[in-house]
């Protein structure tokens, strides 16, 4: 009998290191060996049969989480490759009709086994005739290759790609950047970033280490940062709004309590953020369920008069209804 207890204590014993080694894995060694280089310049994928616009001095931009491409599904390890491609064929759909010149995705990837082992960023593109596309894989290692990019159809000058230095205990996150040209005088960098789910303080160092590099690539061009901030500005520790004080960015009613872009939790996580040179013309979160989060677009001008300096965080209202 006491032999029979030992061998059921040394059984349960082994499962608890398996266990353990188990999340020792999942929680160091996995997310390590899958986080992408720092900062690494990006290849700009053209996209043939389509044709590059340009923007007139107004901006169309839109932010849409693809979610690996499984919509609301909990896994998209348990989806074919026909439905991963339909799924982002209605993404496509919602971004061709939301008439934007630049989208900022997040949780696109670009070969990862765990669904279809294809560039989804290029082939959403595709779908809605958008002649560029980037994406800065932030997770790159053991089969999956993902992160945030940019889909324009303009053209996007010197993409850049950013990985948080500070991972654990979750897969990497990060931000992609690139230029765009307005009007003939005027350049816009725009940002595609994705904030950590799991801790208010990983969010605090990634938005500071954001900060730190924009702040080193502006050269006193405007700015727009769009993306999945895993962040509420009504918050008392928001790290949007701190980013947003920081950098002189303004969003659009940052105190509404109404713009849900996260419905599962009622929360606005996805946002539009610009510098003080900009300011809005129309903002939207369209109600097309194509993923976990609702696409956030937004049409964007030149201050007639900019204002001095880098400004500060405002109130934004919107503009009279004249549809009739």
């Amino acid at each position: 009998m006491a032999n029979v207890r030992k061998r059921i204590m040394l059984s349960s014993l082994a499962v608890l290191v398996a266990i353990a080694v188990c999340v020792a894995v999942l929680v160091v060694v996995f997310p390590r060996c899958t986080r992408a280089p720092v900062q690494v310049a990006l290849p700009v994928t053209c996209v043939d049969g389509t044709e590059a616009l340009q923007a007139h001095g107004e901006l169309t931009v839109m932010t849409i989480n693809l979610a690996h491409g499984r919509k609301v599904a909990r896994s998209q390890g348990f989806q074919s490759k026909a439905t991963i491609r339909s799924n982002l064929q209605d993404i496509a759909s919602v971004i061709d009709r939301g008439g934007a010149h630049v989208v900022a995705v997040q949780e696109a990837d670009s070969r990862s086994w765990w669904n279809g082992t294809f560039d989804h960023a290029a082939y959403v593109a595709r779908e809605a005739a958008f002649p560029y596309a980037v994406v800065g894989d932030h997770v790159s290692g053991w089969g999956l290759h993902y992160g945030t990019g940019l889909l324009s159809r303009l053209e996007l000058q010197d993409p850049v790609a950013h990985t948080f230095h500070r991972s654990r205990p979750c897969f990497s996150k990060g931000f992609t950047v690139a230029t765009v040209t307005i009007s003939p005088m005027q350049q816009v960098d725009v940002v595609a970033v994705h904030l950590d789910f799991s801790s208010h303080r990983m969010r605090v160092s990634e938005i500071e280490e954001m900060a730190d590099a924009l702040e080193e690539r502006l050269t006193g061009r405007p700015v727009i940062v769009m993306g999945d901030f895993n962040s509420e500005w009504i918050r008392r520790r928001s790290v949007v709004r701190e980013f947003a004080g920081r950098l002189g960015l303004s969003t659009w009613e940052p105190e509404s309590e109404t713009v849900v872009t996260f419905p599962d939790f009622g929360a606005r996580l996805d946002y539009i953020l610009i510098s003080d040179e900009l300011e809005f013309v129309s903002h939207a979160v369209l109600e097309d369920v194509v993923s976990d989060h609702l696409a956030v677009v937004a049409t964007v001008r030149l201050r007639s008069k900019a204002a001095p300096g880098m400004g500060t965080v405002r109130k934004m209202v919107a503009p009279p209804n004249t549809d009739g």
